[in-house]
């Protein structure tokens, strides 16, 4: 009944509504089946923080108005992945790399789709092999902790108000919970946050580490 009255309201936005199910057609796939296999940000195991000192936004002003690949999509609007990636490459690498800089290495290797998704398997082109990308065909907690566990750091996907996806990066976990960092929230110095102050739920699970 909720996701049906869900699904109305989103077909009741009219051009809106059209919109959401072309830039996000995930939404419109979950109202109607239900999410696929998904895991809560509440973490399990003892707690464990990964170095974290890349803190870069999507929405800086040096690149928020940069477009990804052949779109008119900025990274101030979209670039969530392409900016939790950046800060991923910096803390695995020890070398900062900003959203500017990826997406232009992106933008140079083909690694956006005709929509300006991101390629995950061009991010180890875009980085000269620095870098490998695991991506899990679902997330669970087992594969968040083996990702960190070896050094690597988990990119998930949450939704803002369970319905806008959003990719962030983890950073550890703490207290039962994991921590992240988001590209759209806190300043350089704010420490990482819980997951749970912008969504409950983890979606999709990718795993950067050093090559």
């Amino acid at each position: 009944m909720l996701r049906k009255t869900i699904l109305v309201a989103v077909l009741g936005l009219g051009a809106g509504g059209v919109y959401i199910g072309w830039r996000y057609p995930s939404v419109i796939r979950d109202i109607i089946k239900g999410p696929a296999n998904t895991v809560s940000v509440q973490g399990v195991g003892a707690d464990i923080v990964l170095p974290d000192t890349a803190t870069f936004r999507q929405d800086t002003a040096e690149w928020a108005g940069d477009t990804m690949g052949q779109t008119t999509d900025t990274l101030g609007r979209y670039g969530c992945t392409v900016s939790s990636v950046a800060n991923a490459i910096s803390n695995v690498t020890g070398t900062p790399i900003s959203p500017k800089q990826l997406n232009e290495k992106l933008g140079q290797v083909g690694g956006y789709t005709s929509r300006g998704w991101l390629i995950w398997s061009k991010v180890a082109e875009a980085t000269d092999g620095a870098v490998q990308i695991k991506v899990h065909d679902e997330p669970t907690h087992e594969g968040i902790a083996a990702c960190m566990a070896d050094g690597g750091y988990p990119v998930v996907k949450i939704k803002l108000g369970g319905v806008i996806p959003h990719w962030v990066l983890l950073v550890g976990r703490k207290d039962g919970e994991y921590i992240m960092r988001d590209p759209l929230v806190g300043a350089p110095d704010d420490p990482a946050i819980p997951v749970s102050v912008r969504g409950k739920t983890i979606y999709s699970l990718r795993c950067l580490s050093k090559a």
